[in-house]
């Protein structure tokens, strides 16, 4: 689930959005490590450019948009490298394609095929795959953290008011019984 049911219109956005989000999960309300939440600066064109020729294909649009805003980042317990590390040799990544990212606590680890293509390889078994779904799935994750923060914190404004007014039923009920005794 999105905040406000918002989902964004293009990699972008979702990686804006997720810049912003990431930094509130590292603070103190919320008990994240830096680590959740590290962005790096934007690749230049230059640089993207100078990558592709070195691999010999273009990189996906999808990634080049997400290196414009950040060339590489750690977004909860997931590091996506930024252009200059495509490729960095792997024990969980067959040698016919290039890493370009992993998450920490698996061997899960993002690749592109020689030919420019996504692929998602778990115990060195590529599987197609979509990086821009992967980065939205990020966003609404790390949405859903604060979503569920938030009613949290509203249900703990409300749980007071809910014991006071339950305190004061037992009360009222006692008060009732001691009358009627007086009466009898």
């Amino acid at each position: 689930m999105f905040l406000n049911n918002e989902k964004p219109k293009n990699v972008r956005e979702c990686m804006e959005r997720l810049k912003r989000e990431c930094e509130l999960l590292v603070t103190d309300e919320y008990g994240y490590t830096e680590k959740n939440g590290i962005f790096n600066p934007p690749a230049s064109e230059e640089l993207i450019e100078k990558s592709e020729k070195q691999l010999g294909f273009a990189l996906p649009e999808a990634y080049k948009e997400f290196v414009r805003v950040s060339n590489g980042a750690w977004i909860l317990k997931n590091e996506i490298y930024g252009v200059e590390y495509i490729g960095m040799n792997d024990p969980f990544v067959p040698d016919e394609y290039l890493c370009f990212g992993r998450n920490e606590s698996t061997s899960e680890r993002l690749t592109f095929s020689k030919d420019g293509k996504f692929f998602l390889c778990y115990d060195f078994e590529p599987e197609p795959w979509d990086f821009e779904d992967f980065i939205f799935l990020l966003l609404e994750e790390c949405e859903e953290i604060i979503i569920e923060n938030q009613r949290e914190k509203e249900q703990a404004v409300k749980d007071p008011e809910i014991r006071e007014k339950e305190a004061n039923e037992v009360v009222n009920k006692w008060r009732k019984i001691l009358e009627e005794s007086r009466n009898k």
